[in-house]
């Protein structure tokens, strides 16, 4: 069902995010196309209950991708899922309020990873500048 095949290579990218609960790894996998298959999640020094969580949520989100949704409707639908824990990513930029926000911030990484390989794509291999917005003046 949701299980990948194991006679097959998959493209893989992990992201490490501080959490609540503690250091969270988010694992997805790619198909030939690019497109999202697989998650899975490790919290370091957890505890079972926090490993059951975060097993059973990669499982759902598997399920879900291999359904027809995508990375923006798991980040629409598990966002502001919050505790009274806070935590912030490692510039001190973005509060994590629980184990499922720090999922989000993974899933929004790599969608910003995605776009950045699409626009080095379109740009014939070039690295993009990082677009800050317009400028005023």
């Amino acid at each position: 069902m949701s299980e990948l095949a194991l006679d097959k290579m998959y493209e893989s990218t992990t992201y490490r995010v501080q959490s609540p609960d503690g250091t969270m790894f988010v694992i997805i996998a790619d198909d030939e196309s690019g497109k999202p298959i697989h998650i899975q999640i490790n919290i370091g020094k957890s505890g079972a209950a926090v490993g059951a969580w975060s097993h059973g949520l990669a499982r759902l989100m598997t399920i879900m991708l291999t359904n027809g949704f995508g990375i923006n409707d798991l980040i629409r639908e598990l966002s502001e899922t919050t505790t009274s824990k806070l935590v912030t990513t490692s510039d001190g930029m973005i509060p994590i309020r629980s184990g499922i926000d720090a999922v989000c911030v993974a899933l929004m990484m790599y969608r910003k990873d995605k776009f950045r390989g699409l626009l080095e794509t379109l740009n014939g291999g070039e690295p993009e500048e990082e677009y800050r917005g317009p400028t005023l003046g």
